[in-house]
């Protein structure tokens, strides 16, 4: 089973991170559609890398937009960090 349903919410952090990724704001359309599985709703699992890839900041540190994101910065640890701050 699953022990905590973070999809949407982690979907709202990556459009603040990436506004302008549709493939971002199409998988948060999606997991609200589904609602999430404690309460009620169908839930939002399973999903796959290509998914994670394409929608999630913390896979996506090397990407353009997310280095925008976290503003100069060569070090890739530190792109993470950032990510992470962003997200906290």
């Amino acid at each position: 089973w699953v022990g905590h349903e973070y999809t949407a919410k982690n979907c709202a952090f990556a459009c603040f991170c990436e506004p302008n990724n549709e493939e971002i704001k199409k998988r948060l359309a999606w997991a609200k559609s589904r609602g999430s599985i404690h309460a009620g709703g169908r839930g939002t699992i399973p999903t796959t890398i290509g998914k994670e890839k394409a929608c999630n900041p913390f896979a996506r540190i090397d990407v353009m937009s997310v280095m925008e994101f976290c503003g100069p910065c060569d070090d890739r640890s530190e792109r993470m960090r950032l990510v992470r701050k962003g997200k906290d």
